[in-house]
């Protein structure tokens, strides 16, 4: 490729290191406009020529490979089910050091069908899900073989919860339907930031992890206040 350009005003580390970080964040030239100045348009413009040449000449770079996979489980969901059937489980070592195309796949691959996630995340902080209700939750799921968050939603469907029970726990289903609705639309840096703030949910309040999610003060009253009613019903009750 050539850019007729002075490589000490352009050096080609510093192109490279553009290139790859958008790649890491999912963004292809056309994701990134015309660029805020003068420099981002250059590079811009030189990201999307590098494209090109690698088309080509038929090579691929270590960001490429990744993007590449990320954008395949994307757009074709019968290859990604097909993953997710594969594997029950994910090992993810040096998990700090993930990028946000790799937190991506991570995001792709995961189903709802973890069931040790689900215990974890249920009731903490506490949502008024109580010891009852989840044995409920549990031992649906050993009689009919499914996972913890297929018996919850059979459990609920089934009304085999007390009235405020069920609602908690429709409640934490529903959280995490819209947490997921809402990642959809929000870049991979912004989906890895904001899930990783939302999986330390030992750390942050009810209240907390609403306002991370960006739902109005009048929905975190109603959780709060719900949530309280029905943590001191299931104390009571021991339901």
């Amino acid at each position: 490729m050539q850019a007729n350009l002075d490589d000490n005003q352009w050096p080609p580390r510093h192109v490279q290191h553009f290139i790859s970080r958008n790649k890491d964040e999912g963004l292809r030239p056309q994701h990134l406009g015309v660029g805020r100045d003068l420099y981002q348009h250059q590079m811009i413009s030189l990201y999307d020529s590098y494209e090109v040449a690698c088309q080509r000449a038929g090579v691929v770079d270590f960001a490429e490979l990744l993007l590449r996979a990320h954008e395949l489980w994307r757009d074709r969901s019968d290859i990604l089910q097909h993953y997710r059937q594969c594997f029950g489980a994910i090992l993810v070592d040096e998990f700090q050091d993930t990028n946000a195309i790799q937190y991506a796949w991570l995001r792709l691959l995961e189903n709802r069908q973890d069931n040790p996630a689900f215990e974890r995340a249920v009731n903490q902080p506490p949502r008024g899900i109580g010891a009852r209700t989840l044995e409920t939750v549990r031992e649906h799921a050993r009689i009919h073989s499914l996972s913890l968050w297929q018996a919850a939603q059979a459990v609920i469907r089934d009304q085999q919860l007390a009235a405020c029970a069920a609602g908690a726990l429709t409640r934490f289903l529903q959280l995490i339907d819209d947490t997921q609705g809402q990642l959809v639309e929000l870049t991979l840096s912004e989906q890895a930031d904001r899930q990783r703030l939302l999986e330390q949910g030992s750390a942050f309040s009810l209240r907390q992890q609403c306002a991370l999610l960006g739902i109005n003060r009048s929905s975190v009253y109603y959780l709060l206040t719900q949530g309280e009613r029905c943590e001191n019903f299931n104390t009571d009750q021991g339901t």
